[in-house]
C-alpha cells in the first residue's frame, strides 16, 4: 500500500471507532516497515456501507468523459473480520481525488440495481492540512453529493494514528460542511 492512494469500507456506523482504531494501528506498521523516504499511503476516505464489504468492483469508476473514461483498479486489498477493507487504488497518470473516488463508490454502488444508494463518505484529511482548505473541499464534495458525507478524519502519515471525531453519523448538509 507504501505510496497509493487508498480507501475504506466499513461495515456500519457503530463499527467506526473499532475501525478507525484498527485502520490507524495496520497504516502504522506498514509505514514502520517501510523505507523512511518511501511516501506513505494516502488515505483518501472512508466509505461506510454494510454492504460495500462483498461487492465492490474490481475497478472503480472515476468518471471523465464518455469516450474516455477514467478507471481505478483496486491493485490490493487487506480487511479485518469483515468490519474494513482497505483497497489500494492503481490509477495513471495522476492519482484520484476524493471526489472521484466517492463518485466511483456511489456509481458502483448504483450498478448494483434499481432502488438508493447505499453509503456514506467520511473524507480522510492528513492531519496539517489547513481548515480553510479543509472547509473548502468539504464544501465542494458535499454540495456535488448531496447527503453522503460524514465529518472529516484526520490522519497522521507519520504515526498511521486516524482521529476520528467521534460525533453522531449523520449526513452533512452543505451548510454543515461549510462549517468544519
Amino acid at each position: 500500500m507504501e505510496g497509493r492512494s487508498v480507501f475504506a469500507l466499513v461495515r456500519s456506523p457503530a463499527d467506526l471507532e473499532r475501525a478507525c482504531q484498527e485502520l490507524g494501528g495496520f497504516l502504522s506498521a506498514v509505514r514502520q516497515r517501510t523505507a523512511p523516504a518511501a511516501t506513505p499511503a494516502c488515505l483518501l476516505g472512508l466509505w461506510v456501507d454494510a454492504r460495500g464489504t462483498v461487492e465492490l468492483p474490481a475497478a472503480l469508476e472515476l468518471g471523465g468523459s464518455a469516450d474516455a473514461p477514467r478507471h481505478a483498479r483496486i491493485a490490493e486489498a487487506t480487511g479485518m473480520s469483515a468490519i474494513w477493507m482497505m483497497y489500494a487504488l492503481e490509477t495513471s497518470p495522476r492519482a484520484p481525488s476524493r471526489a472521484e473516488v466517492l463518485g466511483g463508490l456511489i456509481r458502483a454502488r448504483a450498478d448494483d440495481g434499481g432502488g438508493p444508494v447505499p453509503g456514506h463518505f467520511i473524507p480522510v484529511f492528513a492531519r496539517d492540512t489547513r481548515a480553510g482548505a479543509v472547509k473548502t473541499e468539504m464544501e465542494e464534495l458535499e454540495c456535488r453529493h448531496l447527503g453522503r458525507l460524514l465529518a472529516p478524519c484526520y490522519h497522521d502519515p507519520r504515526t498511521g494514528v486516524l482521529d476520528w471525531p467521534r460525533v453522531p453519523a449523520e449526513p452533512l448538509s452543505c451548510r454543515q460542511a461549510a462549517s468544519h
